[in-house]
């Protein structure tokens, strides 16, 4: 009678199964070799910034010579930091400035550490990944008025609202001639600046220059979107000389918020409707000086009275 080899074959394979199965569980149980793992997630190499380095940190349970790579999520190797260092217990720190081995930018996109003990014998790719990104972010103004203020808290004209577009979630900011002066709250896709022209508590009359500047959270910054000019004034006069007939009657016209206004002319003052101010002139000819005030502002303009009385 022939033996039947059958039941040494199958007892043989289950005895396989078995030992890989628990050669499995064995290194599903085994704490992994590499722990601590803090890799940064998003970074901009080329921005002009403190962030344009990935950082990749961890320690390891033993010794070992590591190898640290960069690669591709195709799996292929662009960057080569460290090749067999020994490395004991202690946390260690690598970074990336995002150049591949050639000394070139890479691609904006994401990438994987790769780390590969050589004494452990494993390979293993971080489920961290790093994210690229060079592309700075872009600004639209939406509206910018009104672009003459007056912040005397009177209700009106009191500051400028500029409401602004940015592609992709940044920080946003107001640049007042090339000064950074005012930051949105979060990262706001659309949003507005008011800006009522106060630097350090103060208000400065005159002209301004107003820019919306965003920087994206891998730190590039856009350009700036279009200048806005920006006119602050509380109460003003014409700057050319204000010529008037002796005893006459003449106009000024008062740049102001205000429907009222206090004057001295000469010897002479009083309040009356500033758009325009209507004034009577000295009866002797000769230059004066014309003070207008709106509260607690005021601005100063030459009336120079010539001729014969009408």
């Amino acid at each position: 009678m022939k033996r039947d080899l059958r039941l040494p074959v199958v007892l043989l394979l289950l005895v396989a199964t078995g030992a890989a199965f628990a050669a499995a569980q064995h290194l599903k149980l085994e704490p992994t070799p590499i722990r601590g793992v803090h890799v940064t997630k998003l970074f901009s190499p080329v921005c002009e910034c403190g962030d344009r380095l990935a950082a990749i940190r961890f320690r390891l349970r033993r010794s070992d010579r590591v190898s640290v790579l960069i690669s591709n999520l195709a799996g292929h190797v662009v960057r080569h930091l460290v090749s067999g260092e020994q490395i004991g217990k202690t946390p260690v720190r690598y970074t990336w400035d995002g150049l591949n081995d050639a000394g070139e930018l890479v691609a904006d996109g994401k990438y994987a550490p790769r780390i590969s003990l050589v004494g452990d014998g494993r390979t293993f790719d971080l489920p961290n990944r790093i994210q690229v990104d060079t592309t700075s972010p872009r600004v639209r103004i939406i509206s910018a008025r009104p672009t003459t203020i007056s912040p005397d808290r009177d209700g009106h004209a009191d500051y400028i609202r500029i409401r602004f577009a940015v592609n992709e979630p940044s920080m946003t900011r107001l640049y007042v001639n090339g000064v950074p002066r005012v930051r949105v709250r979060g990262l706001p896709l659309r949003g507005k600046i008011d800006w009522s022209g106060r630097i350090n508590g103060r208000v400065r009359a005159g002209r301004q220059m107003l820019a919306i500047v965003a920087r994206d959270r891998a730190g590039n910054v856009s350009r700036a979107a279009r200048s806005i000019p920006l006119r602050i004034r509380f109460v003003a006069l014409p700057s050319h000389g204000i010529l008037a007939r002796p005893g006459a009657r003449f106009r000024v016209s008062v740049d102001a918020d205000a429907p009222t206004a206090s004057w001295r002319l000469g010897t002479k003052r009083g309040t009356g409707r500033a758009h325009p101010l209507v004034l009577r002139a000295p009866t002797r000819p000769g230059r004066y000086v014309l003070r207008v005030s709106v509260g607690p502002h005021a601005a100063r303009a030459t009336v120079r009275v010539s001729g014969a009385r009408p």
